[in-house]
């Protein structure tokens, strides 16, 4: 029970008067990348679950899915993909990296696995930004 208390309190969204003083941001909308049901592998799975259980978690906070697709395939996403990248194509990446910093998302989860990304098609460095925050996470 403490786990599932811990888990809440953590996307809670808290005042700044109730966080000792520390600089809290209200968390609105949480953004995920990675592979997405109906797209058949673990990270598809882990991923869809995720983002349903931090949704169940408060009715009022967003949450979106930016899902990773193969090469050659094609998937009926639900409506919780905001956003697909096609792995093969290096403009998408850019695209995704612009519906990410226009959606003013104040976090973003990366599922990461081996080849979800699109290998070579990928530009060796590719900085995602957070406007206004001064934080980026970069894949190489």
């Amino acid at each position: 029970m403490k786990a599932r208390a811990f888990r809440t309190n953590c996307i809670r969204a808290h005042s700044a008067k109730d966080s000792g003083g520390a600089n809290v941001v209200a968390l609105n909308r949480i953004a995920f990348i990675g592979n997405s049901l109906p797209r058949r592998c673990g990270i598809a799975t882990f991923t869809t679950d995720l983002q349903h259980a931090v949704a169940a978690l408060r009715g009022d906070l967003e949450t979106v899915i930016v899902a990773m697709t193969d090469h050659g395939n094609a998937y009926e996403y639900p409506p919780t993909v905001g956003f697909q990248i096609n792995d093969d194509r290096p403009e998408d990446y850019i695209r995704a990296a612009e519906f990410l910093n226009s959606g003013q998302f104040e976090v973003v989860t990366l599922q990461h696995e081996f080849g979800i990304f699109g290998g070579l098609c990928v530009p060796k460095t590719f900085t995602w930004g957070c406007p206004g925050q001064g934080a980026k996470f970069t894949t190489a």
